[in-house]
């Protein structure tokens, strides 16, 4: 799941492909991450590489997590709260072992 994460290691490619591949992961539970609204906006999640360094024998990759999320309702037509959508930010762990690509959240 993170072999192009791998293969770019330790070069200025590094932080794109490994935002991508943990975007694509399905890794990241926006839903656990929450912390004002009750659902979090399809497609909003975007990662910034925070850090990453050899833990052992695997890498370990800190990332920024941006996404919106908002708080679902009746979504009625006399339902006096429109949504409006909210920044949240997290921040996750996740553990790359090199030998066969697969990644884990801390």
């Amino acid at each position: 799941m993170f072999h192009q994460s791998i293969a770019a290691w330790q070069s200025d490619d590094f932080a794109p492909v490994v935002c991508q591949e943990s975007q694509k992961s399905g890794l990241i539970s926006l839903v656990q991450l929450m912390e004002r609204g009750n659902a979090p906006l399809p497609g909003s999640m975007q990662l910034s590489l925070l850090s990453a360094a050899l833990d052992g024998d695997h890498i370990k990759v800190k990332l920024g997590v941006f996404f919106q999320s908002v708080i679902a309702g009746c979504q009625c037509a006399d339902d006096p709260n429109p949504i409006d959508s909210m920044p949240e930010y997290a921040e996750v762990e996740i553990l790359i072992d090199p030998h066969d690509g697969s990644g884990c959240i801390l």
